[in-house]
C-alpha cells in the first residue's frame, strides 16, 4: 500500500488552481487593474483567444476572477480579482522580487534554451 505525502497533496492542490502557463500571468494583470478580454489579451505576449477565454473560464470557476458587464452597448465583459485571488497577492510579488534578483542567471538560461531549441528541428 503507497501512503501519500499529505504536504504534496496540499501542495498539489494549491498548484492545481493556477499553474496553467498563463493563469498566474492573467492574475497578475488583474491585481494591476480590472480589465475587459481584448486588453488582457494585448497585455499578455503570445496568448491566443481561446487560450485566454478557457483560462478565464477556470479562473472564473476557481472563484479566483469575477466578471462584470459594463453597461452598453455592445455588453462588454470586465474581469477583476476576487477577494480570494487577491490572497496571491503576496505570492507574486515574491515571484517578482525573486525575478529581480536573479534576473542575469534566468537571461542566461533562457538564452541557452532558445539556442538549444534552434537544433531540435535538426
Amino acid at each position: 500500500m503507497i501512503i501519500k505525502n499529505p504536504v504534496n497533496i496540499s501542495f498539489r492542490n494549491a498548484l492545481d488552481l493556477f499553474i496553467d502557463k498563463y493563469k498566474i500571468e492573467i492574475l497578475f494583470q488583474l491585481l494591476i487593474g480590472n480589465k475587459g478580454f481584448n486588453q488582457l489579451k494585448i497585455d499578455i505576449e503570445g496568448i491566443n483567444q481561446q487560450i485566454l477565454s478557457k483560462q478565464l473560464k477556470q479562473l472564473l470557476k476557481d472563484g479566483l476572477i469575477e466578471k462584470k458587464f459594463l453597461k452598453g452597448f455592445p455588453i462588454k465583459p470586465l474581469y477583476s480579482v476576487t477577494k480570494f485571488g487577491k490572497t496571491l497577492r503576496p505570492l507574486i510579488n515574491m515571484i517578482l522580487k525573486w525575478e529581480k534578483t536573479n534576473t542575469k542567471e534566468i537571461n542566461k538560461i533562457k538564452k541557452r534554451n532558445i539556442r538549444e531549441s534552434l537544433y531540435d528541428y535538426y
